[in-house]
């Protein structure tokens, strides 16, 4: 018989090496923490996280990831949902930083610097990654379906609000770019998303925000977009670019 594999995914690893304070009780229900969810449950889902941890660990920016995640997330202070959005945020730069690994833009760091883009790229490549975050009317969905409640239909997507966190997240990028004087700008969303199967990106909506990343390239022929699902750096839904 097969043994059992009871080793902690590198995700669940890093967290618990730059958390050290958080540790969920497997007798107690998850806690409303999303560390101390993946802590205890240490889901699947969160392969792809696991796989831009270890290319940030990689290029040496293991410390420099954890300070960001320690900063976004602070343990001295009762839990706020606000902290878990900003985790989110730091780990949606850390799959900036794997994507850009992958396409061999050179070697990333991450920036710490107010009012710059989020990772480095000598001589003057800039990438900002963007976390699209669910209503909270979605994210109660999401939740509920977490814990094995049954939901009529998908997830709810406000389409036209979706578009408009799109807009408003690349015109902060392009302030930022326009900042640095970058030769090369890149905006890498993400739609954070915890389980992928609970909220499913319909072929309409693919197309629609595929066809926003086209428009914007339109206006700022300086500027790639990147776009992907769920944290899978690996699999981009959109690129629209001229490299």
């Amino acid at each position: 018989m097969a043994e059992r594999r009871t080793m902690a995914s590198p995700m669940a690893q890093f967290l618990a090496e730059a958390f050290p304070s958080i540790r969920p009780s497997p007798q107690r229900p998850p806690s409303g923490c999303w560390i101390a969810n993946v802590l205890q449950r240490d889901p699947t889902q969160l392969s792809s996280l696991s796989g831009a941890v270890e290319v940030v660990t990689c290029h040496d920016q293991r410390g420099a990831l954890t300070r960001k995640l320690q900063d976004a997330h602070p343990t001295d202070r009762p839990h706020q949902s606000q902290y878990d959005e900003r985790l989110l945020d730091c780990l949606t730069e850390a799959c900036a930083f794997a994507w850009a690994d992958l396409c061999r833009l050179g070697s990333p760091s991450f920036c710490f610097k107010q009012g710059s883009p989020d990772i480095y790229i000598a001589p003057n490549c800039w990438i900002e990654a963007k976390a699209i975050h669910q209503s909270d009317f979605s994210k109660a969905q999401t939740e509920y379906m977490i814990r094995g409640g049954a939901v009529q239909g998908q997830v709810s997507c406000n389409l036209p609000g979706l578009i408009g966190k799109f807009d408003s997240d690349m015109e902060n990028a392009q302030g930022k770019f326009q900042r640095v004087g970058a030769d090369r700008a890149v905006v890498f969303f993400n739609l954070t998303v915890f389980d992928v199967s609970a909220m499913p990106l319909q072929d309409e909506i693919v197309d629609c925000l595929c066809k926003w990343a086209k428009v914007k390239k339109r206006m700022h022929p300086a500027t790639d977009i990147v776009a992907c699902k769920s944290y899978d750096w690996l699999h981009p839904f959109c690129r629209v670019s001229d490299h």
